[in-house]
């Protein structure tokens, strides 16, 4: 079983390999995972939901969401 881990923008954008402009973009549209909101000024995504959204871009759906 994945570990849950919350990860913050400058790691998401890494592993997905997209800027900032067009994750948000992306969310907005209901293409991409939402954030989560951890404070009044800070936001993450659950490592799990950025996990699977990069196995069904590449086409291994047999990821646990």
């Amino acid at each position: 079983m994945e570990d849950l881990r919350i990860l913050k923008l400058k790691e998401v954008c890494s592993i997905v390999g997209l800027k900032p402009s067009t994750i948000y973009k992306l969310m907005s549209s209901g293409d991409f995972p939402k954030q989560i909101k951890l404070t009044a000024k800070s936001v993450g995504w659950a490592n799990n939901e950025i996990n699977h959204w990069v196995s069904l871009k590449i086409g291994n759906t047999n990821v646990p969401h």
